[in-house]
């Protein structure tokens, strides 16, 4: 018997816009395609199912004709083109009058800027980057656009001079998500990105120089991928500040996007070389360290090593992308058994023993990072004797005692390096394996919870603490210290926004309540997931 045909599509093609096979019961489409076929609309064919002959039961019931526009599609075409071909209202500097500027003023550094963030903005929506319009443009530095500022007839020309500078479209994100044309459903976490999560990714949240304001966010306004992965990071921070998850789904959807994005520049040499790249995967790796829990950090780190020596001498500026990754891989490699990708070598080279870290990278003095690499790559190194490695122990305990301390920059930085130096000393206890003194050991445990109680809380001096308190805590018998280090990390997570606070504490939970067993390096790794780095 042959098939039986529909005079016209089902609900499922029609709405779809797909070409429908009109079989009985079900059209062949839907079954090809895996969905579920609706069924057959209109008892007579050739009705239309949308339009204005929508719902009648024939031609005769319309009363009135419709002169159709042009289609939507073609009209969406139109407009696009229209607003390519618009120029960017960019104007030199050097041509433009005298001004004052009546917009928002950006706050001097070191003030809050306190956001609306309980109305977040409007739900987000799939976007496509060619039809949001970003271009690989870059603005001219001091470029104002139309009605952003006005000049008072009664003014004094010299005061206006002496007290008004033409504004700086890098300053906020509102200038510079106008001239690029970004969607809505970036926006606030761009903005969120700008005015809080940066200042919380520095030691320093104060600090008059901030990179992720400064050279971050401008190149992301250039690069879709730095740009998700600049939204997939706002979105983490602010979920686990504010504890909304409909903001960490779209986290995880933003780096989806990130990475896919950043797969397409690795396409050729030219793409590949940009710096943007290596901002991606730093950012992707806050990212994840952001979520908390096991994440295969090591994939970034490998990528980035082969970045940066594809890239030759070329440097971000500063050296500050690439000393914040190496200073991650070595802090990630140390509390597991894997060698990191990152040699001394390479520290060396991107970073000189005489000088500071770039932008306070690293919450530790230089001199105890290089004593700690010593002790890293002893560990590692596997074929020396005990009685050497005893030896060369004991020569690294004394380094790190007598190394000085670190007060020119204020008592909080004093404090914070303290604690990051009888921190080394108990890693160093745990790593080895080795007998020690009690009394030591609970010495060690107590120099680090009075330096932490020292800094003033919900600081970003304070936020650094976690690596000094983990080790510390896994060193606690006492109840009464080990109630305050949780009141402590729970407050460390709400200031600082980072996730992997509360992966570091149930690791000390299982091991006060005596559920883990084993070596150390075994603490922080999740077989088939991966390790977590607890900074």
């Amino acid at each position: 018997m042959g098939r039986k045909y529909h005079g016209a599509a089902c609900r499922t093609c029609r709405r779809r816009g797909r070409k429908c096979t009109r079989e009985l019961p079900a059209c062949q489409s839907c079954i090809d395609k895996g969905n579920e076929c609706e069924g057959y609309a209109f008892k007579f064919a050739g009705l239309a199912s949308r339009g204005f002959l929508s719902g009648h039961a024939g031609v005769g019931e319309v009363r009135f004709k419709r002169n159709p526009g042009p289609r939507k599609a073609n009209r969406t075409q139109v407009q696009q083109q229209e607003r390519n071909e618009q120029p960017l209202p960019l104007v030199d500097p050097s041509q433009l009058p005298l001004v004052q500027d009546d917009g928002d003023d950006v706050p001097p550094s070191g003030e809050s800027v306190m956001l609306d963030l309980s109305s977040p903005g409007p739900a987000p929506q799939d976007w496509q980057l060619v039809e949001s319009g970003i271009r690989d443009e870059t603005p001219q530095r001091g470029s104002i656009t139309d009605g952003e500022v006005t000049l008072s007839a009664s003014e004094n020309l010299e005061d206006s001079q002496r007290r008004c500078e033409l504004p700086n479209p890098f300053v906020g994100p509102s200038a510079a998500m106008n001239l690029f044309h970004l969607p809505v459903e970036l926006s606030f976490v761009l903005e969120y990105h700008f005015h809080e999560a940066a200042a919380k990714l520095c030691v320093d949240n104060d600090a008059a120089r901030n990179p992720y304001r400064e050279y971050i966010y401008p190149l992301a306004l250039q690069r879709p991928a730095l740009l998700y992965a600049c939204a997939a990071l706002s979105s983490v921070h602010y979920s686990t500040r504010h504890k909304n998850e409909a903001f960490l789904v779209d986290a995880l959807r933003f780096r989806g996007k990130a990475l896919s994005r950043l797969q397409e520049s690795m396409w050729c040499v030219d793409s590949s070389l940009d710096e943007s790249n290596l901002a991606t995967l730093l950012m992707l790796i806050l990212c994840d360290l952001c979520m908390g829990g096991p994440s295969n950090f090591e994939t970034y780190f490998t990528m980035a090593k082969s970045l940066i020596n594809l890239r030759g001498p070329l440097r971000t500026p500063d050296n500050f992308v690439e000393q914040y990754i190496s200073w991650m891989d070595i802090m990630s490699c140390a509390s597991t058994s894997r060698q990191p990708v990152f040699t001394i070598e390479d520290v060396a080279s991107l970073h000189q023993r005489n000088l500071d870290w770039s932008h306070d990278v690293v919450p530790c003095a230089t001199d105890l990072f290089y004593i700690f690499l010593d002790i890293v790559s002893l560990h590692k190194n596997t074929q020396l004797g005990a009685t050497d490695v005893d030896a060369q122990l004991q020569s690294l305990k004394m380094r790190i005692l007598t190394s000085p301390p670190r007060v020119e920059r204020g008592m909080p930085w004093f404090h914070l390096t303290e604690a990051y130096r009888f921190g080394i000393l108990l890693y160093a206890a745990l790593l080895f394996d080795k007998t020690q003194d009690e009394d030591e050991m609970a010495w060690l445990v107590s120099s680090i919870i009075q330096h932490a109680k020292s800094i003033p809380s919900r600081s970003g001096w304070a936020d650094q603490l976690l690596w000094p308190l983990f080790h510390a805590g896994l060193r606690m018998s006492d109840p009464r210290q080990q109630d305050w280090l949780r009141g402590k990390l729970s407050e460390m997570q709400t200031s600082g926004g980072f996730r992997n606070v509360t992966s570091a504490q149930e690791v000390l939970e299982m091991c006060w309540r005596g559920e883990v067993s084993g070596k150390y390096a075994d603490l922080l790794v999740k077989q088939g997931v991966g390790d977590m780095i607890v900074i």
